[in-house]
């Protein structure tokens, strides 16, 4: 039954493995794809994350958590070139997923034993955020390997499996993890519930030597963000980085004194995160497993206080961003599995299981595979401007859709342009300068900052949402350039008109 699960959710996320990295959090795919491609051409940007965008006429940085899935797909792309890097991502996404759930499967049968394991593993493989997520171009399948695989070895510690090796993978793992979500410094919390629990933990990771190798753990990432402070601080060309970030939240976030911030995290909780089936059957659990042993309930009460510490952190990215619930997919499937037992009947349980699996599909149907009507031309789009434009010309793309994802199917660097006169140079530039993120600026004005910096081409992937957009914008580039197409796509050359 194991493999059957494991061979399920595989086949399940490769329903969409070639698609493009467009819909659900279309830009924030596009950046780490980025990324990868810029490192698979240059691996000289290993501590430098790059992008396709241009500010002040150089590649921009993005200078936040260090992005090692981005690394790994573009090494990957490197020595297999013939696949596309938007496959080659979906597919590391989805093979690290399933990692996970096999580090997941083999935890809770050690950790439970005599548990309900195979349960687990179906709700944390089919949970709808594990299958949106478990197939994106993004770092969260990849942050669900370290979790669930720290947690497995962590434990085969605790019981006895020590040596050198496995010490190195746990400090990998935990630095990596933190690497790439520093708030992930809660699930120290659940770590030292386990040892807390264990009245006979010895060997390096128990007692002074937990915190040692704690200290341990933590260098890598206090490295990486001081870095990242010292770029932010130092170059003109950064798009965004954790810096600017702390900038501008506001601590304590009012919105967790609102009624909404919680409301808003029920219904996530209870839709793409759960489903309804599967947050019902964890709430059941919650009240079953205070019969087991110190040890299990230690360690998910624990899990669930490190993320409410994580969501109260961050609560603007809980609020807007759903992947930053994956990390609850593990107390999640442990609760869910436990909350099924009582139904005694197997004919029963086995229903509300296909149940189960049918909503979570269909609730995670459209943003795992869908890819939304105005932004599917982006491909044929790119197709006509290889035949319009040269191939390392730099151009300024508006899209009705994500400009940044637009700019990514061009296959160039350059810069976004929104028609309706918001300032795209990046907010690190804005700060630099004194300017708000409200701050204005004309169009024509930004337009001719970046003919000047380089810009060759202006590129509209819709004509008619340029005219709705700012026909001012539209009536300038007729009136000062000469366009290359006009009719669909809006293709100007940015060579004054003699």
């Amino acid at each position: 039954m194991t493999f059957v699960i494991l061979a399920a959710g595989t086949l399940v996320r490769m329903i969409g493995i070639t698609r493009p990295l467009l819909g659900n959090f279309a830009t924030k795919g596009v950046v780490y794809a980025m990324i990868a491609r810029n490192f698979a051409s240059d691996p000289g940007t290993l501590f430098y994350p790059t992008l396709g965008v241009m500010i002040n006429g150089k590649p921009a940085l993005h200078m936040t958590e260090w992005p090692f899935f981005s690394y790994f797909v573009g090494a990957v792309h490197r020595t297999l070139p013939w696949l596309s890097i938007d496959a080659t991502g979906r597919a590391c996404s989805a093979v690290f997923f399933m990692l996970s759930a096999w580090f997941f499967y083999l935890l809770f049968r050690r950790m439970f034993d005599g548990g309900p394991a195979n349960h687990a593993l179906m709700f944390y493989v089919f949970f709808p955020l594990g299958i949106i997520y478990g197939q994106s171009f993004q770092l969260e399948s990849c942050v669900m390997f370290c979790i669930t695989g720290l947690f497995y070895l962590v434990y085969s510690w605790i019981e006895g499996k020590r040596d050198v090796w496995r010490g190195v993978f746990i400090w990998s793992l935990a630095s990596t993890l933190l690497l790439m979500k520093p708030q992930m410094i809660c699930l120290a919390l659940p770590v030292f519930a386990l040892f807390a629990a264990d009245r006979n933990g010895k060997g390096l990771l128990a007692g002074p030597g937990l915190y040692i190798f704690t200290g341990l753990c933590l260098i890598p990432p206090v490295v990486w963000y001081l870095h990242t402070f010292h770029v932010a601080q130092t170059s003109d060309n950064v798009f965004f980085s954790v810096l600017y970030s702390m900038k501008i939240r506001a601590f304590p976030d009012p919105r967790i004194f609102t009624p909404d911030f919680y409301l808003r995290i029920a219904r996530t909780l209870s839709k793409e995160v759960f489903s309804p089936v599967g947050l019902a059957l964890a709430g059941a659990g919650l009240f079953v497993i205070r019969g087991l042993e110190r040890r299990k309930k230690y360690f998910v009460f624990a899990y669930i206080i490190a993320m409410a510490v994580s969501f109260l952190s961050l609560p603007r990215k809980i609020y807007e961003m759903n992947y930053y619930f994956m990390p609850v997919l593990v107390p999640g499937a442990i609760l869910a599995s436990y909350g099924l037992s009582v139904f005694r009947s197997r004919a029963v349980r086995g229903s509300v299981i296909l149940i189960f699996i049918v909503v979570s599909v269909v609730i995670a149907r459209n943003p795992a595979f869908r890819t939304p009507g105005n932004e599917k031309n982006y491909i044929s789009a790119a197709e006509v401007i290889d035949q319009c434009i040269p191939e390392h010309a730099r151009i300024i793309v508006s899209s009705a859709g994500s400009n940044m994802a637009f700019l990514y199917y061009t296959g160039r660097t350059g810069w976004t342009l929104d028609p309706a006169a918001v300032d795209r140079t990046g907010p690190e530039t804005k700060a630099r300068e004194g300017l708000g993120m409200e701050t204005a600026v004309a169009p024509e004005k930004l337009l001719e900052k970046y003919r000047e910096e380089g810009a060759m081409y202006y590129v509209c992937d819709d004509v008619s949402y340029l005219k709705r957009a700012n026909r001012g914008l539209y009536r300038y580039l007729l009136a000062n350039y000469s366009p290359v197409r006009e009719k669909d796509y809006f293709i100007v050359r940015l060579a004054p008109r003699k």
